[in-house]
């Protein structure tokens, strides 16, 4: 049962850090094009992926 949640766990950080490597790509070409409001979108969703990523690592480790 552990084994099971751990995977679960394991799995949503695994797919959150990605959805962050690609905000951070586009975070980089909007900073190219100075789009400044959607750079501040990408970034606030950002900020809110690294504090759910940061929660389920306690829970991991």
């Amino acid at each position: 049962m552990g084994e099971n949640i751990n995977k679960a766990l394991s799995d949503e950080l695994n797919k959150k850090s990605r959805k962050l490597i690609e905000l951070a790509k586009e975070e980089l070409k909007l900073i190219d094009n100075s789009e400044v409001i959607e750079l501040e979108k990408i970034r606030e969703e950002k900020i809110k992926l690294q504090q759910e990523i940061k929660a389920l690592e306690q829970v991991l480790f």
